[in-house]
């Protein structure tokens, strides 16, 4: 049976502040980051509610996006993997483009910050690969795990490679027939410079 699960979420405040009027309006709590070189972790308090109320609290990802995001003949496609490690480093992977294959690697951009907040960006490969989940209600096809290596952005950063997977299949929102984005709570393991990782991700699709 499946089961709804609602959830009140505050943000910061002061963080909040530091954003623009249009960027405030339309805040969320979620596990996206802007991808221009800079990751927005804010603190969040509130519940989700079930069956009973749990008070949670802990940080979140501020979603910032920038860019043309094309047309409704023509919309701009991309996937996207977030990932907040047990070593402190967070990250945003993302490509954008037209068709993306399963075993096929692409290029990808990744947004890396350390535990003292610096970020670097820079190149990334990016493969989907295991399971594949088509929603009922829409038809879409979405990739439920993807590998990434990062390449040399600076020395000390490389190798880091992560296993990005979905922790269930039925993530989409619909908006439509044979249209709709996937915003899928996920987990992250792999390697990071030589050291076993893992941690929370998030796994978002639009295409």
């Amino acid at each position: 049976m499946k089961k709804t699960l609602k959830s009140r979420l505050t943000l910061n405040r002061e963080t909040l502040r530091a954003l623009d009027v249009e960027e405030t309006a339309n805040a969320q709590g979620g596990a996206v980051v802007q991808t221009t070189g800079t990751i927005s972790i804010v603190p969040a308090k509130g519940s989700t509610i079930a069956a009973e109320t749990l008070q949670v609290s802990g940080t979140t990802w501020m979603d910032h996006e920038y860019g043309s995001f094309g047309s409704a003949s023509q919309p701009v496609q991309w996937i996207l993997q977030d990932a907040q490690l047990d070593n402190g480093w967070v990250l945003s992977n993302f490509a954008i483009g037209s068709k993306f294959e399963l075993g096929k690697q692409i290029v990808s951009f990744v947004t890396l910050q350390d535990p003292d907040g610096k970020t670097y960006f820079g190149p990334s490969l990016l493969k989907p690969t295991g399971e594949t989940w088509t929603s009922p209600t829409t038809g879409v096809t979405y990739f439920m795990e993807f590998e990434i290596e990062i390449l040399d952005i600076a020395h000390p950063f490389h190798p880091i490679k992560l296993t990005i997977k979905s922790l269930l299949k039925d993530q989409e929102f619909p908006s439509g027939p044979g249209a709709g984005v996937y915003e899928g709570v996920a987990a992250a393991t792999g390697t990071f410079r030589g050291q076993s990782v893992s941690g929370t991700a998030w796994n978002e699709q639009a295409h």
